[in-house]
């Protein structure tokens, strides 16, 4: 108990401090909202090395040659947690996706907007046309000013019994523009030590109907995590005919490298 209250403490301290940085810098947000997105994914990086160690999250990156250094990109990914992001942070520059119930988050929302992050409305009722057209043009204009976007483009995060299909909307702007898609993949390989496996996954996968922070509280009883991150393939989106064979491309060599949790 003593070491999880620790943990708490200290990632709330680091999680803290990015975001008063992030509002020192916020008035630049005002002059370029795009380049104080691609500061704050800067900062968003330093910090979350940090965090990663009081978190005990041990991440090992495979094929990092093929990030591109010289042109902007869209990251994706398969989904098992907000864990993922922590992860992947830790090496690139990143601008993510994610939800409008997100946003609505206390505390979580303020930091999804300091974090230069977009946001997608995934609920049914409360989506139409106008919705749509908003967000897609949002990621036409971070792709046209060369910010780095991530998506994990299953629209959810799962139990990592499979990578589930993908969906099409967000692939749009990077196959229009022709951005080259970063694909990868995210594996989680041990826990304190042990395989993963379905009995001890949900310390680590948060899916469904699960609460954020008491499965976050839950997560700090651990020693050590171990994750890998495959950068797969840097795909040339001009290969592709159709959006549809983008996407069906994307999440093949995705499925080939991810190990499913049985």
């Amino acid at each position: 108990m003593i070491i999880q209250i620790l943990k708490a403490a200290l990632s709330f301290i680091i999680v803290l401090t990015y975001m008063l940085s992030a509002l020192i810098c916020s008035p630049y947000r005002l002059i370029n909202s795009y380049k104080f997105k691609k500061l704050t994914s800067r900062l968003m990086c330093f910090y979350t090395k940090i965090l990663n160690t009081v978190l005990r999250l041990d991440v090992t990156f495979k094929n990092l040659d093929i990030i591109p250094s010289d042109s902007n990109f869209l990251f994706i990914s398969n989904h098992l947690s907000y864990l993922d992001i922590f992860a992947i942070n830790e090496k690139i520059n990143l601008s993510f996706i994610t939800s409008q119930e997100m946003k609505q988050r206390p505390g979580v929302g303020q930091l999804c907007i300091l974090a230069g992050c977009s946001f997608v409305e995934r609920r049914r009722e409360k989506r139409d046309d106008q919705s749509r057209k908003n967000e897609l043009q949002d990621l036409y204009k971070n792709l046209e000013n060369n910010v780095n976007i991530a998506l994990y483009p299953e629209a959810t995060s799962t139990n990592g019994q499979e990578v589930i299909s993908f969906k099409k909307p967000m692939f749009i702007p990077a196959f229009d523009l022709k951005k080259p898609v970063l694909v990868s993949v995210i594996n989680y390989k041990k826990i304190n030590g042990v395989k993963i496996n379905k009995s001890n996954r949900d310390s680590i996968c948060w899916y469904g109907k699960m609460d954020l922070l008491p499965h976050l509280w839950d997560y700090l009883k651990n020693s050590k995590i171990e994750v890998e991150i495959t950068f797969i393939e840097l795909v040339d989106t001009n290969r592709f005919e159709s959006i549809e064979d983008l996407i069906k491309y994307c999440r093949k060599i995705t499925i080939e490298k991810y190990i499913p949790i049985s």
